[in-house]
């Protein structure tokens, strides 16, 4: 996957912008002020850290052709971990997501082309008058969540997903026990007896989302 040029607060983890006034990258959620070399060695200090092996082995049904791979870029948002997918034209944009601004570089390679596109149902305004009609009545929200929500920057985006067919089967062997007490005048006694038991059985998923 493709890289994103971007810098995060290593106070807070928010997102941080270059500041035109001060001629430094600041973060807009702690204030905090950061010259460019400071945060380049501090790149490069989390450049050394092993990421975590996670592969999912999918069998892919249709990918999509070096001519339009040719003309699309996919990026991972190194804040909330949103894909990010934009023309080969675009240099940077901010993530839908989270609203992050990223500097793109690189092309897309390997990805899986949707077999369909549903096609939205909704415009920007009813977007914003259903949130803003779900917002009414909530005495206890928060003021700020209102006054800045960004909703007039909202984005409409196709989220991808997958309908997946498996077939699970177990067999499961393990040791029962079952315990019997009694007494009589002279003594308590205490009976054990052990099993094997064996449980088998299979199960069949289509079109689980």
């Amino acid at each position: 996957m493709p890289e994103l040029l971007e810098y995060k607060c290593p106070s807070c983890g928010g997102a941080i912008k270059f500041d035109s006034r001060i001629q430094k990258m600041k973060c807009p959620y702690c204030d905090t002020e950061f010259e460019m070399e400071t945060l380049k060695a501090y790149d490069e200090v989390l450049k050394d850290e092993q990421p975590d092996d996670m592969i999912w082995e999918t069998r892919a049904g249709t990918e999509w052709d070096e001519s339009e791979a040719a003309n699309i870029n996919s990026y991972i948002c190194n804040s909330c971990g949103g894909e990010i997918v934009a023309d080969a034209n675009t240099a940077a944009t901010s993530c839908p997501f989270c609203n992050n601004p990223v500097v793109m570089v690189g092309k897309l390679s390997g990805l899986l082309r949707p077999d369909y596109v549903i096609p939205f149902k909704l415009d920007k305004k009813a977007a914003i008058e259903g949130l803003s009609k779900h917002l009414q009545g909530k005495r206890l929200l928060p003021k700020i969540f209102k006054d800045q929500n960004h909703i007039q920057e909202i984005k409409g985006i196709y989220v991808p997903f997958w309908l997946f067919n498996a077939d699970t089967s177990a067999n499961i062997r393990y040791r029962a026990t079952k315990v019997r007490s009694w007494s009589d005048s002279n003594y308590i006694y205490t009976e054990t007896r052990y099993y094997s038991v064996q449980r088998s059985g299979s199960l069949r998923f289509e079109r689980v989302p």
